[in-house]
């Protein structure tokens, strides 16, 4: 796995900022973003944006499989992933805990389901941060989204099959 190695300022910019933003597009192209609110009550302000070039993966479960078995390669042809954190009260935790040296990424995993979820015909996608810190791996859920298969999921676009959406 591919990390990002953290600088000062990239730290900072966690502990600082209101929101993460994580992106991943078709062709692998992905992005995260911290972004700090403008304040309110400076007039024209405008909030401020740190770019990371965080590597980012998705992977998932096909649920119509034998055993919901990992999917092949070719399932993520056209897959969009989008994770949007508030750095609010116990989501600040993680971020928190990042340092200059650290090396981090970002993983969806699509359809993380049990059998409660499946029965309710929902997707439980979620988000992790994946801390690498002095040759061990910190793995921690920051977002997580149960809902139907729609655009409010976070992983869209993964097909189980090659040919079907």
């Amino acid at each position: 796995m591919e990390f990002y190695k953290l600088t000062a300022k990239d730290a900072a910019a966690f502990r600082q900022g209101n929101r993460v933003a994580v992106y991943y597009g078709k062709d692998g192209r992905a992005s995260c973003r911290v972004i700090q609110n403008a304040p309110r009550d400076v007039p024209f302000a405008r909030e401020a944006e740190h770019e990371m070039n965080v590597p980012v993966t998705v992977d998932g479960y096909n649920p119509k499989g034998s055993g919901g078995g990992r999917l092949l390669r070719e399932a993520y042809a056209d897959v969009t992933a989008f994770g949007h954190i508030y750095l609010y009260d116990w989501h600040k935790g993680p971020f928190a805990l990042l340092k200059a040296g650290d090396e981090i990424a970002f993983h969806f995993l699509h359809d993380n389901n049990n059998e409660t979820v499946n029965k309710a015909g929902l997707h439980f996608d979620t988000l992790s941060l994946i801390i690498h810190r002095k040759g061990g791996d910190i793995t921690l859920t920051v977002e997580t989204s149960i809902c139907l298969d729609n655009s409010a999921r976070m992983v869209r676009g993964l097909r189980y099959h090659v040919g079907e959406f």
